[in-house]
């Protein structure tokens, strides 16, 4: 065998062995499944033939390529008689019932509240004792909202909280291998938000879409942290005085708006205001120091013991609407005056860059799956009253994940988004271009039933895997 003879061998021998390389990476790229396909099951399964039905739509769901089945948890339900007791009947046949359809389930641990919100189908009020240990938000408009303890007493309902997640997590543990994620509620309807368009305020014209939404800071919680926190900021009374330039005289005085007329007020006339500025920058870091105090606690339950390996799921609400005057995401407390700068920039991500950090401090020690809830909105009329710019919040979240290398699925806001082709099409496109690496589709039975998002499923599985610096590197092996 000739010198050229032996380099073609060679280069034969070499071309094969990477093959192999890229075959295995292949074989390991679909296994894993690069773009998992989730479908949201019922609220409350209530009857032998539902149950019946839910096992037909499980079955259905298999044969199309959906890998797992997401339900709540519901606190009211383990736990509606005391906090000592713990009833996890309902939820062993659910878990049982995924299982042997041969898909995964991704549990939601929901302590909030479900009734009288949208898509709410049935009325699952959080347990009675839990509001001896927390107070409700109250609006503008006076109202106590039933959904979800208030943030400012997060510290109080916490050990609560930290023991339903136990007790799942010891209960559940032989189940691990079935449970790839673990979703946490971390607001109303299990989105990191404030109640600011829910059905408590129902009587308030402006707590409904498309309008502002109302401000939930009226609680006497709400007012002591505010108080104490401005006097943290600016030391004195005379202090805070002199930054907002006011004359108040007592600390009293010293307080969020309370009513619908002091906050439209704020809206129409006095957002440029240091007061404003101080009082949205407080209402956002009350989100986030709740979402520190959840996700800390989360992960002292699940980074150890049988589902440690499990991902920590979130959802970030679709709040697309207003995006003239960003208002309603004010007011559902997902933005701060004081990153004004960034509201319109997509590639430094619309001003949420503040709760995305939050979150990548967190993935640091355990793997964080965030879930945007309006991926299927397109963008609105810039002109109309609704001013929605849905797809450019699509855009900013899927920058910011990839920023804080975060894994990011999208989440179909409404069950009527399945089954219209070009919400269908704007989901496919987020997922072939790499925006988002999975999707969760509300709910099962509407998504089994549309035959173009069926097919939309299909086609997504058949997609190549993907060859990112981060996922396949060939290496050249000097001689």
């Amino acid at each position: 065998m000739g010198p050229w003879s032996r380099t073609l061998t060679s280069i034969v021998i070499a071309a094969v062995g990477m093959w192999a390389g890229v075959s295995a990476v292949l074989k390991t790229s679909f296994a894993s499944k690069e773009r998992p396909v989730s479908v949201i099951g019922p609220l409350l399964i209530q009857n032998e033939s539902e149950w019946n039905h839910f096992k037909d739509l499980l079955h259905t769901a298999k044969k199309a390529g959906v890998d797992s089945v997401s339900t709540d948890v519901w606190m009211g339900i383990v736990q509606a008689d005391s906090p000592d007791t713990f009833n996890w009947t309902y939820y062993e046949r659910l878990s049982k019932t995924i299982r042997e359809a041969g898909l995964k389930w991704v549990p939601i641990l929901s302590t909030h509240a479900c009734g009288g919100n949208v898509g709410d189908s049935v009325n699952i009020p959080l347990p009675k004792w839990l509001w001896t240990k927390g107070e409700h938000f109250i609006s503008e408009g006076g109202n106590a909202n039933l959904d979800y303890v208030s943030y400012w007493d997060t510290p109080k309902v916490l050990p609560y909280y930290k023991r339903f997640y136990s007790e799942f997590s010891r209960h559940f543990g032989s189940e691990a291998s079935n449970i790839p994620e673990v979703i946490i509620s971390l607001g109303p309807s299990g989105e990191i938000h404030y109640p600011s368009y829910h059905s408590h305020d129902r009587n308030l014209s402006l707590a409904g879409y498309p309008n502002r939404g109302a401000m939930q800071a009226s609680s006497e919680g709400a007012k002591k942290s505010f108080r104490e926190g401005m006097l943290a900021k600016y030391g004195s009374l005379a202090g805070i005085n002199r930054a907002w330039n006011t004359s108040v005289q007592s600390l009293d005085e010293v307080s969020p708006p309370l009513h619908f007329k002091e906050t439209q007020a704020l809206f129409d006339t006095h957002l440029d205001s240091q007061y404003a500025q101080d009082l949205f920058d407080w209402y956002r870091e009350t989100v986030i120091q709740h979402m520190k105090q959840m996700l800390g606690m989360t992960g002292e339950v699940f980074n150890k013991g049988e589902m440690k390996n499990a991902a920590i799921g979130i959802k970030i609400p679709g709040v697309h609407w207003r995006m003239d005057t960003r208002a309603a995401e004010l007011t559902t407390g997902l933005l701060s005056l004081n990153e004004k700068a960034e509201w319109n920039d997509v590639r430094k991500g619309l001003g949420y860059n503040k709760i995305f950090e939050t979150l990548a401090e967190f993935s640091s020690k355990k793997k964080v799956h965030v879930y945007y809830t309006a991926g299927a909105t397109p963008n609105g009329n810039k002109n109309s009253l609704a001013a929605s710019r849905a797809q450019d919040l699509t855009e900013a979240i899927s920058t910011l994940a990839k920023k804080y290398n975060l894994s990011a699925g999208i989440e179909n806001a409404l069950a009527a988004d399945v089954t219209d082709t070009s919400r269908i099409k704007i989901i496919e496109n987020l997922i072939k271009k790499e925006k988002f690496g999975s999707i969760s589709l509300l709910r099962i039975e509407d998504v089994m039933n549309s035959r173009n998002m069926v097919k939309t499923i299909q086609k997504i599985n058949r997609l190549p895997p993907r060859f990112s610096s981060s996922r396949c590197v060939i290496r050249h092996i000097a001689p």
